[in-house]
C-alpha cells in the first residue's frame, strides 16, 4: 500500500498546532472532545474526499462497539496514527498531511486501531 501526495504540509513547529500534550503514562493525542458522536465522526472520515480517502475508507465497518467505548471518546495517538503511515508507505511529509486530517476529523483511538488492524491484514 502506498499514497502519493503533491501538497506540501503546514510547518510541524506551527503555534496554530494544538496538541494534548503527552505524560509518561499517557502518549500524546489527537485533539478530541469526549461529547462527540463516534458514528457522525466515522461518516465525516468516509466523507474525507482527499489524498488519505483510501486510507478512512477502512473505516465502511467501524462501528460503534459499547466495550470499546473508552477507545472511542478519546483521541488518536500519534503513535497509532504514525503507524499507520509506516504501513501505507507514506513519507515524512504525507504523514504530517495524515495527522492534519486526523485532528480535523477528528478521528478516534478506536478508529486508528481499527484502520491500523486493516492495513496489517492487507498488507500480510
Amino acid at each position: 500500500m502506498s499514497l502519493h501526495g503533491a501538497v506540501n504540509p503546514e510547518a510541524a513547529d506551527n503555534p496554530s498546532r494544538r496538541r494534548e500534550t503527552s505524560t509518561p503514562d499517557e502518549p500524546a493525542r489527537v485533539p478530541f472532545d469526549i461529547g462527540l458522536d463516534f458514528a457522525a465522526l466515522t461518516g465525516r472520515a468516509l466523507e474525507y474526499g482527499g489524498e488519505f480517502a483510501p486510507v478512512l475508507d477502512l473505516l465502511r465497518d467501524c462501528w460503534p462497539v459499547e466495550g470499546l467505548a473508552h477507545e472511542q471518546r478519546r483521541g488518536a495517538t500519534y503513535k497509532r496514527l504514525a503507524a499507520i503511515g509506516h504501513a501505507w508507505g507514506m513519507t515524512k511529509a504525507e504523514r504530517v498531511r495524515w495527522y492534519r486530517v486526523a485532528e480535523s476529523i477528528p478521528l478516534s483511538d478506536r478508529h486508528a486501531g481499527h484502520i491500523l488492524a486493516w492495513s496489517k491484514r492487507s498488507a500480510a
